[in-house]
């Protein structure tokens, strides 16, 4: 209803995907020797609001009105002009023979189009095997095979809200200084650069609006936050006590190296006995959206073993069993949701503030078109997600299944194969987002696997440190918030590190 659609559509999205993939098979070496080897391609898009019959959509901020007990349709379309939208909806609604409140609407959207985003996956890879074939006398037959694998995925995307600035918003910077908006930084500052917030006059429009119908005037937004790229830091720009700045959008790129070697052996025991013997090395290489490596996991070593027997001597039975460990990659989303940079920033206004226009400049500036707010409508911030970065056990690895294998097969007729087959599943070690605060504060780590005392040891050095730094602030120090924060989360951490 926001953009007064009724059963019909105000645009398009976008998705498209491409593949492609090359192989290789062939022998050498008098046929002693097999080669395979692949490497392929893929690139998944997808665009959100691609195109929109009205485009203003994205610059106006999108406001949802919430009502406990529901308001009347009616009411609401007539509001915003859009009875004639919806046919017969003056009699169903106002029908006085209804009992109760009539076509109750509890959720009402208005405004602009709200959140809308864009992304792209890339994922590039090859392969490479070699198969020997090796007969002797006192060894038997065998079949060594051997290769490596890689694997790059590469994942952007880019979130916003509707909203919009007028373009001088983000050219307020002074020389020397980047961003624009609601921060600028000066790397000429301290050892690191610094950061200024000015939101006294204007603040960055690209959020959503909420509004409780029980206190109209009493309005929340949201809107995201960006973290420090020009200090190389993952924690949210904010002021010491924790007032994030809103951005126009939440732009990241992830990325994520996956590598395997392995070695195996088909070991013809008789004519009708195989044993196979091999092991896999794996390697993970997780970056965040820094570009700075925060998981890396390199001693996925996973065994595997088997036996094959054929009674018929003939191909026409197979009574095996197996048993292996198998590594599961880290899904990209992990490395998205930890390392991914994403701040959410929630404010707080009173409508009535923004009612009449204000004085900038000398010009008169409207802070409310059509009930949707300017930039010109201030708010204040109530919290801001990400102030301390995502973190990950010292000693992170790798998460695996063991599976052991039994089953029988048998040929009954010419294609026609019968088979019975067991499988069991066992999990071996666990990645997960852990919480020993009930939920306040998380952490990557392996479930069961304890922390070395020299790791916890060296957390708990971290936090009487910032402990003492705490202590010898001023009451009046900016700073005193600052350190206060960090050093929750340090006690966190030393406490999680000993009771995952």
């Amino acid at each position: 209803m926001a953009q007064g659609v009724v059963n019909d559509t105000f645009g398009s999205s976008y998705g498209n995907g491409t593949q492609v993939g090359l192989d290789y098979e062939g022998r050498v070496a008098g046929d002693k020797i097999e080669i395979d080897a692949g490497i392929y391609y893929s690139r998944n898009r997808s665009i959100d609001a691609w195109k929109l019959d009205n485009p203003n959509l994205k610059n106006i901020p999108l406001t949802q009105e919430t009502d406990s007990q529901g308001r009347n349709l009616f009411d609401l379309l007539d509001r915003d002009g859009a009875v004639r939208l919806v046919g017969g909806v003056d009699q169903a609604c106002n029908n006085s023979n209804l009992p109760g409140l009539t076509c109750p609407t509890r959720t009402w959207l208005s405004g602009g189009l709200g959140s809308y985003s864009s992304s792209t996956q890339d994922r590039v890879g090859g392969a490479l095997s070699l198969t020997h074939f090796l007969t002797s006398k006192r060894t038997g037959s065998h079949q060594l095979k051997y290769g490596a694998e890689i694997d790059s995925v590469r994942f952007s995307q880019d979130s916003r809200y509707s909203g919009a600035n007028e373009k001088d918003f983000y050219a307020n910077c002074p020389a020397g200084q980047t961003g624009g908006g609601e921060w600028c930084f000066d790397p000429s500052k301290g050892s690191r650069g610094a950061y200024s917030i000015n939101t006294s006059d204007r603040v960055n429009n690209n959020r959503v609006i909420n509004v409780d119908s029980d206190n109209p005037d009493a309005r929340s937004s949201f809107g995201f936050g960006r973290v420090r790229f020009e200090q190389n830091d993952l924690r949210a720009i904010a002021s010491p006590t924790g007032g994030g700045v809103r951005v126009p959008s939440y732009t990241a790129t992830l990325t994520t190296q996956n590598y395997g070697i392995y070695l195996q052996d088909k070991w013809a025991l008789l004519s009708n006995l195989y044993l196979n013997v091999g092991a896999r090395w794996e390697l993970q290489d997780m970056r965040d959206v820094l570009g700075k490596r925060n998981i890396f996991i390199y001693d996925n070593v996973a065994p595997r073993v088997s036996l094959v027997y054929d009674w018929t001597d003939e191909g026409k039975s197979r009574l095996y069993a197996s048993y292996g460990w198998f590594y599961n990659q880290l899904p990209v989303l992990l490395n998205s949701r930890a390392f991914g940079g994403l701040v959410n920033v929630t404010s707080s206004y009173r409508q009535s503030d923004c009612a009449a226009p204000v004085l900038i400049g000398g010009q008169a500036k409207e802070r409310s078109v059509d009930g949707n707010p300017t930039e010109y409508c201030g708010d204040f911030n109530s919290s801001t997600t990400g102030l301390t970065a995502g973190t990950v056990v010292p000693r992170l690895r790798g998460m695996y299944n063991q599976q052991f294998q039994v089953g029988y097969e048998q040929e009954v007729v010419e294609d026609l194969v019968l088979g019975v087959n067991w499988l069991h599943t066992d999990l071996g070690r666990a990645v997960e987002d852990v919480s020993t605060n009930g939920g306040l504060n998380f952490i990557i780590a392996n479930p069961g696997e304890s922390v070395s005392s020299a790791d916890i040891a060296k957390q708990q050095a971290q936090c009487n440190d910032l402990q003492g730094k705490f202590d010898g602030a001023a009451m009046d120090d900016p700073q005193r918030d600052t350190y206060a924060r960090e050093l929750n989360r340090c006690n966190f951490l030393a406490d999680a590190y000993g009771k995952v």
